[in-house]
């Protein structure tokens, strides 16, 4: 697993990125609606192959909402292999979420872990290669 992107709840996408702007991060992908989760995202490079991504509940009532005085959501890493991914977590303790499929990640799956500390995990099966082109084809 490597480290691929901390996820930030946001009231709006537009004024994150303009927050962040401050601190230099310019490049950005376009936002992206993720339906099976009722939000919004965008990603912010910090570092090459480090994003920030940037959340947007996407209703009033969002499960999400309960996150937002605290920012700070969840740690992201790429997999080429969920399956292989949940099970050593599953075996560490980490309590699975449903799978789901990410527009965010060009449709590959994804899936969050709590660990036995109730920190927020997420796990996105693709290559950093193919995120790297995906990013790239998907700046704004």
């Amino acid at each position: 697993m490597r480290l691929h992107h901390i996820g930030c709840v946001v009231n709006s996408i537009h004024a994150g990125i303009q927050t962040y702007a401050a601190l230099g991060f310019r490049r950005r992908t376009r936002d992206f609606e993720v339906s099976s989760q009722s939000v919004s995202v965008c990603f912010l490079e910090l570092a090459p192959s480090t994003y920030l991504e940037l959340i947007q509940p996407a209703a009033p009532k969002s499960l999400l909402n309960r996150f937002m005085s605290a920012g700070f959501y969840h740690v992201g890493f790429l997999v080429n292999d969920l399956d292989q991914a949940a099970h050593r977590l599953r075996d560490s303790r980490f309590a699975p979420l449903p799978p789901f499929a990410s527009e965010a990640f060009d449709g590959n799956r994804c899936q969050f872990f709590v660990t036995p500390e109730r920190h927020l995990i997420e796990c996105a099966e693709m290559t950093p290669d193919a995120f790297a082109s995906f990013f790239a084809e998907s700046v704004a």
